[in-house]
């Protein structure tokens, strides 16, 4: 399962890995050689597998990825299209102690959900 400190330990490889979450299906964190870590959301669109980039572990803490995460997977399910970093049209939250006005406007139905 992923948690803050075990991102934060991960060390890279001579290859791209992934590690996944076992709370959020299809959420995990791509470290790439030169150590960047990003959260990525895998899914299925018409049965094949996409992995799309939603920001990078220091943009969100873990608990905005798994709200993030499943958002889009609801969207997906809806079959709306979802918001890739890699195209360069997501909302990146600024990263604080307390949620920022875009986070909120944002994320505001998905905040009142429990993590758990």
């Amino acid at each position: 399962m992923l948690t803050a400190q075990s991102i934060r330990d991960m060390k890279p490889t001579t290859q791209k890995r992934y590690d996944w979450d076992k709370r959020v299906v299809g959420l995990g964190v791509r470290i790439t050689p030169a150590g960047a870590k990003t959260y990525v959301l895998r899914y299925r669109v018409n049965g094949r597998q996409r992995i799309a980039s939603l920001a990078r572990t220091s943009v969100l803490t873990l608990k905005e990825a798994r709200l993030l995460a499943g958002d889009q997977l609801t969207a997906i399910r809806s079959g709306k299209a979802i918001h890739s970093t890699a195209a360069g049209n997501s909302v990146k939250p600024q990263r604080s102690t307390t949620p920022s006005t875009a986070f909120l406007t944002t994320f505001a139905p998905a905040a009142s959900r429990s993590e758990g």
